[in-house]
Order: structure tokens, then sequence, then C-alpha cells
């Protein structure tokens, strides 16, 4: 229940999403916490998973202030950027997050709406899903580095990966496929800042 598995057809994982890797990830960071995880199912019901960690009870300490100064992000440049992602809740997190910084944002759903709309528009920067349906992040990825290979009058864009997949080899996969950075789920609005802006200090 808890291993890894590949699916025996990958148009699965295109039109479903996901990668089978969830409750091996949940199963490898409740290990290296030393706990436990117990499952009950019951057909036509549902199934209930219970997960007991052990934390050490500390005395209670006041927060101090850090002295962390309001950050303005109105000097920092501003791009056109194309979101691929197809899970509403991360889309709208992440548009609020690029919105606060002042970016110029697109989305796309799922992997062939990604690749049309960048064949339209040239953009600065992709943020790029690697589990979309119809067709997968590392797919568009390709894609577009090879278009951009047949038409070197078109700029390069930024592909920044999008992924959960912490524990696995995602991240250096997404880089050797042509990707230019990844973001690991979920993110906050300093992680984008960092990727998206790494050599733009914001005031």
């Amino acid at each position: 229940l808890f291993a890894e598995y590949s699916q025996s057809d990958v148009s699965i994982s295109r039109r479903f999403g996901g990668t089978g890797l969830g409750l091996n990830i949940v199963y490898k960071l409740v290990n290296l916490m030393d706990g436990s995880i117990e499952v009950t199912s019951k057909l036509k019901e549902g199934t209930q998973f219970l997960i007991q960690i052990s934390f050490h009870k500390t005395d209670f300490v006041e927060e101090e202030d850090s002295g962390a100064k309001a950050v303005s992000f109105k000097n920092l440049k501003k791009y056109n950027i194309l979101l691929a992602e197809d899970n509403v809740i991360n889309q709208k997190i992440t548009i609020i997050n690029l919105q606060q910084l002042g970016h110029d944002i697109d989305l796309a759903e799922n992997g062939i709406e990604a690749w049309e709309k960048y064949k339209k528009k040239e953009y600065d920067i992709i943020l790029m899903d690697i589990q979309m349906p119809e067709m997968d992040g590392i797919e568009v990825t390709h894609l577009i580095r090879d278009y951009e290979a047949e038409n070197p009058s078109r700029q390069r864009t930024r592909i920044i990966a999008l992924t959960a997949n912490i524990l696995g080899q995602d991240a250096e996969y997404c880089l050797s496929e042509g990707m230019d950075a990844y973001i690991a789920k979920p993110f906050r609005i300093e992680d984008i800042l960092e990727k998206i802006h790494p050599n733009e200090p914001a005031e």
C-alpha cells in the first residue's frame, strides 16, 4: 500500500494527474519522525489513516521581535508569466502570490493548453507543474526547448518546475530535462521571489 509504483499506462497520469507517490511520501515522513501509521478500510464507506508521532513537551517560549521589516516589491522587474497548473487551490495561491509581486499572469490548466499558449505568446517565465492532465510538464518543456532551437529569434523562456515530490528525484530530473529551477510545494511568496528574482533585492 505504501510502496512506490509506476503506472503501466502513462495516459492514466496524464488524464487524472498524480504519480502514485503520495502514500509513499507520507510513510517516509512518518518514519523519519519515528512515528507509526495505521490503516482501516471499509468497502463502500472509505479509508481512514491514523498517524501517531511523539513530540517532546517544551516550556512556553515567548516570541521575540525578529526586527524584520515589511518587504516592498515595487522596484522588482515585472514579468509576463504563464502558470501551468491543474489544481484549482494551487492556481489561486500562486496567482495571488504573483499578483503581489506585480506580474502579468496567464493560466493554463493542462499541458496541451500550456503548449498552445506558449506558441501564441512570448513569456518571460513559465511556472510548470510536473504532473498535469493531457500532457505532463516534462513533455511540454521538451516541446518548448525544441521550438526554441528551431526558432532562434524567439527568446529563451525560463521554465520553473512546481513539484511536490521533494523526497524523490524530481528536482534533479527537472533540471536535466531542460528546466531552469524548481519550487517545492507547498511554497511561500519568498520561495517564488527567490526563483523569479534571484538577483533582484527587494526593499
